[in-house]
């Protein structure tokens, strides 16, 4: 290889983190009409301890992942992946909590 080039597992395992940073960001605020600051407190850590406890159980719970590396075992994209899918999952978990205990998500200001 070159210098300066980079390797296509490289490439594929930075995308990945950029991906699983990006899932993992939540709306910055939510507003509850009525709602107060010892309301918001227990309603979202209520409801990340659930959607985290949730996920872990599942990820968990998955059954191995298939060889998919020449060396053997998981290959690092297949568990970057996969945790990138379960950080997904957690945070459409907690969104879904919040909005059932009626909390909707802030706008953001356009800049």
């Amino acid at each position: 290889m070159r210098a300066g080039r980079t390797s296509a597992p490289g490439l594929a395992a930075a995308i990945a983190v950029g991906l699983l940073f990006a899932a993992c960001a939540e709306p910055g605020r939510w507003h509850k009409p009525g709602g107060n600051a010892d309301d918001w407190e227990r309603d979202q850590s209520s409801c990340r301890y659930r959607a985290r406890k949730l996920v872990d159980q599942e990820f968990r719970a998955r059954p191995p992942e298939r060889d998919s590396s020449l060396i053997g075992g998981p290959s690092a994209l297949d568990r970057d992946m996969a945790q990138f899918d379960a950080r997904r999952r957690e945070r459409r978990l907690f969104e879904n909590c919040m909005k059932n205990l009626g909390y909707a998500p802030e706008a953001t200001p356009k800049k």
